[in-house]
């Protein structure tokens, strides 16, 4: 079995991290921005930068404009000159709306823009009909795995799918034995074959990498207690998947603010790594 990846900053550095600060803009040294609320950045690197971390930063709804000395856009018209397709994949899940959790916090909502994901990857226990359409009506392309509490016969055990160049599986996760079993995961991903497993069920945040890949568990997006414990931070989690690459952010909300951190994962032909 391989080690869990050393994805978590030390509490004492996370609680300096607010959401939009680890997600500069970056596209050219003539380019700054500005955020809803009022910071200015004005860009002063040579070159092209990261553009997925800008395609992370659009999704957040914290960016109102992109500008130049000669011209300003606002944010929907410049999105449409982005020179790259955009693959961003929300994997969220555990929220047991109505019963242990009144709806997705209201910072989350704020956040989560329609239109601006392009696949949704949820661990199940949506509960409602309703949080299924919220869900569909942030991106049609909406993937579930039931969960113990969904009644909903359609939703599969679980799933796999293809986007770019890596395969992902989807579970719930109330079937591994033990839960969260780091070895059982990845024998289940093993069996998928897949490069990246989504699981749920435990509510608590965790990626891990092995042999096989790489194991996310988004946590519960409504913070919803679970049999494991009643102390659950809410999460959910954020790929942005570009070629061999794909970038993973973690959205925690921790007393009263959003929290954001971030890991790497290249595949290769023959192998795969994370740092």
């Amino acid at each position: 079995m391989g080690r869990a990846i050393g994805f978590r900053r030390r509490e004492r550095d996370r609680r300096r991290v607010s959401a939009p600060s680890v997600l500069p803009p970056s596209i050219s040294k003539d380019f700054g921005a500005t955020l809803v609320c009022g910071i200015r950045w004005r860009l002063g690197f040579g070159g092209l930068l990261s553009l997925a971390r800008l395609a992370v930063l659009l999704c957040s709804g914290v960016l109102i404009e992109i500008s130049s000395d000669s011209a300003v856009a606002p944010i929907g018209s410049f999105r449409l000159l982005l020179p790259f397709q955009m693959v961003l994949v929300l994997a969220i899940g555990d929220l047991h709306i109505p019963h242990r959790a009144p709806d997705l916090p209201a910072k989350f909502k704020s956040m989560l823009v329609p239109g601006k994901i392009q696949h949704i990857l949820c661990t199940g226990n949506l509960c409602i009909k309703e949080v299924h359409d919220y869900l569909k009506s942030l991106c049609p392309d909406l993937h579930i795995a039931r969960g113990e509490y969904d009644e909903d016969a359609r939703y599969p055990e679980n799933k796999t799918l293809t986007i770019g160049q890596f395969k992902l599986g989807l579970c719930h996760g109330h079937q591994i034995i033990p839960w969260g079993d780091l070895d059982s995961l990845a024998m289940l991903q093993r069996q998928l074959d897949v490069d990246i497993l989504v699981t749920g069920h435990t509510h608590q945040f965790k990626a891990y990498k092995h042999e096989a890949g790489v194991v996310i568990n988004p946590g519960s997006a409504t913070g919803a207690y679970s049999s494991i414990t009643y102390d659950v931070n809410p999460s959910f989690v954020l790929m942005d998947i570009d070629g061999l690459r794909v970038v993973v952010y973690v959205y925690e909300l921790i007393d009263g603010e959003v929290k954001v951190d971030k890991i790497d994962f290249k595949k290769t032909a023959n192998t795969q790594s994370a740092h």
